[in-house]
């Protein structure tokens, strides 16, 4: 990414492609648009869909209040899922690439974040559509996976949010470890070992008073 050329880069997964052939057009032609341009976006979202059943995943939607919001033919979200997306080349070079140590999970809140902070915003038009071939019945959660979740969303967190947002991450995501993991409690008490290093670790860096309102305005879920 950093060495990229283009002004837009397009992302999606590795087991998704474009519904339709003009998806690449619809791109560029949505940020030389009006919505995109007066709003400054600097990021994307497409709709996904499950490849085998032509609905909606829910967990690749950028907006926690699915109900709400999944009828919307465009509107300005608070985060961005990786399965599918366009970031432009100018918000990558001003709010910096994706976090290194973020083996796996939560690295497109910590872009996020710092991209709305640099003055962007996040757009989502459900006209660019990708199919996902991700069952809609979920994936058995792997211990390991889980943990990472938990620990970087909690990192995420520190770095950008009130601290009580990160002591109310870190305790319902802690929960939701247990829960997906069948009471792991071995793997739980690493988990809070590495969420209490977090601290000592990490800088933080919070979001302006620009951003947060951005957030507050997009029905942002920022306690966990």
């Amino acid at each position: 990414m950093s060495l990229a050329k283009s002004p837009v880069l397009v992302t999606i997964d590795d087991d998704a492609w474009f519904r339709d052939d003009t998806a690449l057009q619809l791109i560029a032609d949505a940020f030389e648009g009006p919505y995109l341009r007066e709003n400054h976006a600097g990021i994307l979202c497409f709709k996904v869909l499950y490849a085998s059943t032509g609905q909606m995943q829910v967990n690749a939607f950028p907006q926690k209040q699915f109900e709400k919001y999944k009828n919307k033919p465009r509107f300005l979200a608070p985060y961005f899922i990786g399965a599918g997306h366009a970031i432009l080349k100018e918000a990558y070079d001003k709010a910096g690439l994706y976090p290194e140590d973020f083996f796996y999970g939560m690295e497109e809140y910590d872009l996020a974040y710092r991209v709305i902070e640099k003055g962007f915003t996040i757009a989502y038009l459900s006209d660019i559509v990708v199919m996902h071939n991700e069952s809609p019945l979920g994936r058995t959660p792997h211990a390991d996976k889980m943990r990472m979740l938990w620990v970087n969303k909690a990192k995420v967190a520190f770095r950008y949010l009130p601290k009580s947002c990160f002591y109310t991450t870190a305790i319902m995501w802690s929960l939701e470890y247990l829960k997906k993991t069948k009471w792991d409690w071995k793997g739980w008490g690493e988990g809070w070992k590495s969420v209490f290093s977090i601290p000592g670790n990490e800088k933080r860096t919070p979001l302006g008073a620009a951003a947060r309102a951005y957030l507050r305005g997009t029905e942002a879920r920022l306690w966990y």
